[in-house]
């Protein structure tokens, strides 16, 4: 036996229009997920790169500190330094070489954090990353303006055209 109903006053219109706009709700959700996973991946290839600078900074950093080590080293041994001085360039060196280990240390979480995002087994102790990452940061500057930022921001974000979709649902169904 079958039913068709001939006359509901709007009802069954009214339901296809709770759901259509239901399913452009979650297709937003969709492109919501998608904007921030690429926004993740992109902050943490940023990161990778950002922390590669900050090792060869401290690389450089700590052979300076080394050499700044012998040259006190040579002078308190001719005579014409301190022992103070060999001892605060060594301190120094040692500083900066803590600042290494520290700097190594977060480039490999940024490697992890990365490795976890593009879906690519990686484990911390294995020392070397599986993927090199190739890049330059670089500065560009831009001229933004608050109120145009915004007003793109407001028009542009997915999530909440999905959220009035939802109001409106909310709305209909009463």
């Amino acid at each position: 036996r079958r039913t068709e109903t001939i006359y509901a006053g709007g009802a069954v219109r009214a339901g296809m229009d709770i759901a259509r706009l239901q399913k452009n709700s979650r297709l937003l959700d969709y492109e919501a997920a998608v904007d921030q996973v690429i926004m993740d991946v992109r902050i943490a290839f940023y990161d990778v790169l950002h922390n590669q600078s900050d090792v060869a900074v401290h690389e450089q950093a700590v052979d300076f500190l080394a050499e700044q080590v012998k040259n006190e080293q040579a002078r308190l041994e001719v005579g014409t330094g301190q022992k103070l001085n060999v001892l605060r360039a060594e301190v120094n060196r040692a500083l900066e070489q803590s600042a290494l280990v520290d700097a190594r240390n977060r480039l490999r979480n940024s490697y992890l954090r990365l490795s976890e995002l593009l879906s690519i087994p990686y484990s911390i102790s294995d020392g070397q990353a599986p993927f090199d990452v190739d890049g330059i940061l670089t500065y560009e500057k831009t001229a933004l303006d608050l109120g145009d930022c915004l007003e793109h921001a407001l028009n542009q974000r997915p999530e909440l055209t999905a959220r009035e979709n939802d109001i409106k649902v909310q709305q209909r169904s009463e």
